[in-house]
């Protein structure tokens, strides 16, 4: 999926497919994407370059900064990518 850049900072649910190491029998190998576990990941999209999403779960910062100077996040390869839901802020009246 191509994912525009018009989405970093907004708040989502990517639902992905994700490269994984199994063993078992041949005859009940499954392929294709078949064999791709599904990851849903809940955050902010950080960043998008070169086909690779940045989605951002925390940021933190030491004591005294005056901005976030660390960050946990999960790198996603577009070509993986198979949904996003945007949230929308809720308005308080």
């Amino acid at each position: 999926m191509n994912v525009p850049r018009r989405l970093i900072g907004r708040t989502v649910e990517v639902t992905w497919r994700d490269p994984n190491f199994g063993r078992g029998q041949l005859d009940k190998l499954v392929v294709g994407r078949a064999a791709l576990a599904t990851w849903k990941e809940y955050g902010v999209i950080h960043d998008v370059t070169e086909g690779v999403v940045l989605v951002a779960h925390s940021y933190g910062q030491d004591v005294g900064a005056t901005a976030p100077d660390e960050i946990a996040r999960t790198a996603i390869d577009e070509s993986l990518i198979e949904a996003i839901v945007v949230f929308t802020p809720e308005v308080q009246p």
